[in-house]
């Protein structure tokens, strides 16, 4: 089950009347998996560029993997600890993200039967 459907679920259950912790926890955990997402969006060469030092997730061919981010050099090359990439391809030949993005393994939204 993906983050988006099991947002849908929590905020259209119908919980039985007298239940009202049981409907705000699940406002909750809807507005946790909603903030989890807005984390694995990505990065903008903005907000890359404005990031402190820290751990992304870089996602490009030959990349797929966690680095650690180092900064923006003055000629426009991202620094990681395992690789420095060209600014100008942020977003399009490579692609940051601060946590991985959820992707099914087929590509399909699991269901649940």
């Amino acid at each position: 089950m993906t983050n988006e459907r099991a947002i849908d679920l929590l905020e259209s259950y119908d919980f039985p009347e007298g239940h009202p912790d049981l409907t705000r926890a699940a406002y909750m955990g809807a507005e946790a998996l909603r903030e989890e997402l807005e984390e694995s969006k990505p990065l903008t060469p903005e907000e890359l560029q404005e990031m402190e030092e820290g751990p992304v997730w870089l996602g490009g061919e030959g990349l797929e993997r966690w680095d650690i981010f180092c900064g923006v050099s003055t000629d426009g090359l991202a620094s990681f600890l395992r690789a420095a990439l060209p600014m100008e391809g942020c977003g399009k030949s490579w692609v940051p993200y601060l946590r991985k993005p959820e992707t099914p393994a087929d590509g399909k939204e699991e269901e649940n039967t």
